[in-house]
């Protein structure tokens, strides 16, 4: 036991969550599973590589709350580039990103003017995001009831701009830049507190090169969500917790996945408060602002309340119309492979092509990251991805899972974590933008990337 664990909390911690993973696992394989060969043989390497890096976090978790991981950034560790270099640099990317995907758009035909080609996006999310930032929540039919599973912040910035004068898509548009130029500057600031400069920006490269990661300069809600998730952690990181507790509110009422951000927030103040006895007070309010983040989602809650009369009316809509309910990540990988295997034979092989195995390729990439950085990330970090991939992948009709990954904040330092050779980040990055392509590809020849 000693040679496996450091402690005692961490075998106890370990152990209990390899039991508990196990239980949930065997439950699935033996009681409610449905899935096919190759279903049951990617699940079953899932919960491999989601046990290794859980294992490898647990040691990091035992020595952070211990003091054996420095708390705070150390004076100059964000000096380097400067931060309209990285706006700047940012803009110019999403500018041409958006020019890419507007272009093919026209390329094939699309008619009109910027608000005109920008409007076929509402063949995705962005048609009930744009419907709620002109007409609000409303009862009073179908498809505004369908309105109500999408968070309000992004709706109601670009109703801000809307409500000045500028036409509707073309504003939701901007805010989507803006928020990812500024997203972009305070990751580069977050991962300059733990990570040399030169590998905190070529970590940066990956916010345009990822498969998906477009959807964070079009008109949808993902560069929002991000940038309050990052502000949030980085606010935590500097010791401005009534503030971090602000943003994180901010991120739960953007997003259902934003009120993750409470696991991180939490962690870091417990290590405050226990690695400086000394502080005790302040260590007490700062665990108290954690529970700020709650406040975004009692704001969604109040509005299901306000408009349906019942607060938790999005589970239901959700359930009705999307399939969708609670359940576990492996069981989301299986339906997806079965999916797309299954589809490949006509007249679905598009489908498979452009929705079930993109799906797959980015949870499984994403899961063999965290295998291999789950030991170097910080425990905050870590735990942010646990819980992320936990509820993340947990929808039993997962559809978006490349657009929910992208955006997921951990994914970014664990990228870091990687320490590659020149050589093979150069790979990555080509391997990267290759995909990244093809999924632009598929996207705008209308097939379902969501």
């Amino acid at each position: 036991m000693k040679k496996l664990f450091e402690t005692k909390a961490e075998a106890w911690i370990s152990s209990l969550g390899l039991l508990g993973l196990g239980a949930l696992f065997l439950h699935w394989r033996l009681v409610n599973n449905t899935a096919n060969h190759a279903g049951r043989l990617l699940a079953g390497l899932s919960v491999l590589l989601f046990a290794w890096g859980c294992l490898r976090f647990v040691r990091q978790w035992m020595r952070f709350w211990s003091g054996k991981t420095a708390l705070a950034p150390e004076s100059g560790t964000e000096t380097g580039v400067a931060l309209w270099k990285v706006a700047l640099l940012s803009l110019l990317a999403a500018l041409l990103e958006l020019a890419l995907i507007l272009g093919l758009r026209a390329w094939m035909g699309d008619p009109g003017g910027l608000e005109a080609r920008l409007r076929w996006f509402a063949g995705v999310d962005t048609g009930n995001y744009m419907d709620i930032a002109r007409c609000w929540y409303a009862p009073s039919s179908l498809a505004e009831e369908c309105r109500l599973v999408f968070y309000p912040l992004y709706p109601l910035l670009t109703r801000g701009l809307y409500l000045l004068g500028m036409e509707l898509y073309t504003a939701g548009t901007l805010v989507a830049l803006v928020f990812y130029v500024l997203s972009n500057c305070v990751l580069y600031r977050l991962l300059c507190l733990d990570y040399p400069e030169e590998r905190a920006r070529s970590v940066m490269k990956y916010t345009v090169l990822l498969p998906a990661a477009f959807f964070f300069v079009v008109p949808m809600s993902e560069s929002v969500f991000f940038f309050w998730c990052l502000l949030s952690m980085y606010l935590a990181r500097k010791r401005r917790w009534l503030w971090a507790g602000a943003a994180g509110a901010l991120a739960a009422f953007a997003r259902s996945l934003g009120v993750l951000v409470f696991a991180p927030l939490l962690f870091e103040a417990v290590a405050a408060w226990i690695c400086e006895p000394e502080r005790a007070r302040k260590g007490a309010f700062s665990v108290a602002c954690c529970f700020l983040v709650l406040l975004g989602l009692a704001g969604y809650l109040w509005i299901n309340a306000r408009y349906y009369g019942d607060s938790f009316k999005y589970m239901e809509v959700e359930a009705e119309h999307w399939g969708q309910q609670m359940g576990l990540f492996f069981r989301s990988v299986a339906f997806q492979i079965d999916n797309a295997l299954a589809d490949l034979q006509q007249p679905y092989a598009l489908k498979s092509l452009g929705l079930w195995f993109p799906n797959v390729l980015w949870i499984m990439a994403a899961l063999m990251l965290f295998a291999l950085t789950g030991g170097k990330l910080r425990a905050s970090y870590g735990v942010w991805y646990i819980v992320y991939v936990f509820f993340a992948l947990a929808p039993t009709y997962l559809i978006s899972a490349p657009r929910y990954l992208v955006a997921a904040v951990p994914v970014y330092p664990a990228l870091a974590s990687l320490k590659l050779s020149k050589g093979l980040d150069r790979a990555l990055a080509l391997l990267c933008a290759l995909a990244a392509l093809a999924y632009i590809l598929a996207f705008v020849n209308s097939l379902d990337v969501f």
